[in-house]
């Protein structure tokens, strides 16, 4: 079987160009806001039986598979890959960000062989890197607390920051 490349609407394509055309120094000025804490009510999609912890991104992006199912899995130190329903991905959460918007946290866990995973934000987690930041918020269910610790610090929230 072929897996057909799709058409793209020439907003989205207009999108993807828009940030795949912006020096790295640009995306770098874009702000990462994500939707916990005193910024909870932002969320889009609430996790049930989920915490949020930080991570060190860069330590994430070293331990974490970004395997998906119908490619081969994202390379975290490109930001675009080439292929527009990826990038698309990408471009959208650079968007929101530059407009001022707010984005749930990554959902890591683990895969059958016990290495991070993510059940939803690779692609957050991306362009969050590339924006150099140092730590971010990732949301964890209650019941994989333990064994992803073993894999990566879960560092917890200040709540004097304001963030819980």
């Amino acid at each position: 079987m072929r897996i057909r490349k799709a058409k793209l609407p020439k907003k989205i394509l207009e999108t993807i160009n828009l940030y795949r055309d912006k020096k790295p120094a640009e995306i770098k000025k874009i702000k990462a806001r994500w939707a916990f804490g005193v910024n909870r009510k932002r969320v889009f999609r609430p996790s049930q039986g989920c915490c949020v912890f930080f991570v060190e991104l860069k330590k994430l992006v070293g331990a974490a598979d970004f395997g998906e199912m119908m490619f081969a899995p994202l390379n975290p130190r490109e930001l675009f890959s080439g292929i527009d329903e990826r990038d698309f991905r990408v471009a959208q959460v650079l968007a929101h960000w530059d407009k001022g918007g707010y984005i749930d946290p990554p959902e890591i866990c683990l895969n059958r062989l016990g290495h991070v995973t993510f059940g939803d934000g690779r692609h957050r987690t991306i362009a969050a890197f590339h924006l150099g930041e140092k730590k971010i918020p990732v949301r964890v269910h209650r019941s994989l607390i333990k064994k992803v610790s073993t894999a990566i610090n879960l560092m917890r929230p200040r709540r004097v920051e304001g963030l819980v």
